[in-house]
């Protein structure tokens, strides 16, 4: 996800724009490279639409209401005459209508692809309203973080008040939201990251970090729970590590594999650990879920973790922003790692990150 300021659906509209400003600047426009690109602010966004004889559900915030701009069906679009009345055949033909938003709302969202853009086309069962609180730039952090993060801590591994869990690239987007999310349910949480960081995910609230290139993270948990080991395990690395995971777990303990930062998809697996220890193993990503599974996993985090958000007990992190015509470098800080949180791009020069304040023990009942 991105940060934007418009809530917008459209259907290849990459292509429509194109020929709408070409229509306006001439044939030899270059819509990649030029900066008069649409401006999502103003109320250009509805008439390059209609340039192109189309109109979807549009909500621009400096743009009021106009009974012109047709509310969009399902995934596709209804041909929109001049005068408003539109085709009727299309009508017709229209699938569901988009409900649980009124114009003026603000909301992030899961995508299939193409976020990279000032507008995105998305299925409004993806869409979940902003918090009042809440900037564009950090709703831009919340979404594929604290989704993949309620599905892992919540639903998959099952986290209660109580237990105590490890989770490893604390540091990262997605783990430094199940460090908070386990820690806002009462977990212990345990984890590993850089040197450098593991103060700042200790400030999140892990209890214990461990440093992943010098220490030894299976002992030490183990030492810190007096041998009884950690009741889950959420892991972006994959490897070698899935055997030291298993070791260091409780009996029925579960696994949720949700990354493979290391590049070794093939590793030995202690079976006979798995078998005697009863202990489950789970494999998870967003990108491979059908729609339905997807509506599923937003609906649970709607449930969940956005309440949490509200009671101020989670904050998405940020490590960097960049503009969107900058994703190139956004991509190196990335490979370079070292962050804290996500890295977001943003569209608006003037949008603002506000910053968590610092970590508060307290959970939500």
């Amino acid at each position: 996800m991105r940060s934007f300021q418009i809530s917008a659906v459209f259907l290849n509209l990459t292509a429509l724009v194109r020929v709408a400003l070409q229509r306006r600047h001439g044939s030899s426009f270059d819509f990649w490279r030029s900066k008069r690109v649409l401006n999502t602010y103003d109320a250009r966004a509805r008439e390059l639409l209609d340039d192109v004889g189309l109109s979807a559900f549009c909500d621009v915030q400096a743009v009021e209401k106009d009974e012109n701009i047709s509310r969009w069906s399902g995934f596709k679009f209804r041909r929109q005459r001049r005068d408003g009345t539109g085709d009727r055949r299309h009508r017709r033909r229209g699938r569901r209508t988009v409900e649980g938003f009124a114009h003026g709302d603000r909301v992030m969202a899961i995508v299939g692809g193409g976020a990279y853009a000032e507008f995105a086309r998305i299925d409004h069962r993806s869409a979940v309203r902003i918090p009042d609180h809440v900037s564009f730039v950090d709703a831009a952090a919340i979404m594929e973080s604290f989704v993949t993060a309620c599905e892992a801590v919540t639903h998959l591994a099952d986290v209660r008040p109580g237990q105590s869990i490890l989770v490893h690239a604390a540091a990262g987007g997605v783990g430094s939201a199940c460090v908070q999310l386990a820690s806002a349910l009462g977990a212990t949480v345990y984890a590993t990251a850089l040197t450098a960081l593991v103060d700042r995910v200790k400030t999140i609230g892990a209890a214990y970090v461990v440093d992943y290139r010098h220490g030894d993270f299976d002992a030490d948990i183990l030492a810190l729970t007096g041998g009884a080991g950690a009741d889950a395990v959420i892991d972006f690395i994959g490897g070698e590590y899935l055997a030291r995971n298993l070791r260091l777990l409780k009996p029925g303990g579960v696994l949720v594999q949700v990354g493979l930062m290391s590049g070794q998809a093939e590793t030995k697996i202690p079976l006979n650990l798995v078998q005697h220890n009863h202990l489950r193993i789970i494999g998870t990503v967003m990108k491979s879920r059908t729609a339905q599974e997807k509506r599923a996993m937003i609906a649970r985090f709607v449930e969940r973790v956005l309440p949490l958000f509200a009671a101020g007990l989670l904050h998405p992190l940020i490590s960097a922003t960049y503009q969107l015509a900058d994703a190139a470098q956004a991509h190196r800080r990335m490979k370079e790692g070292g962050g804290f949180g996500k890295v977001v791009l943003i569209v608006d020069p003037s949008a603002t990150h506000n910053p968590p304040p610092p970590h508060q023990p307290e959970t939500f009942p």
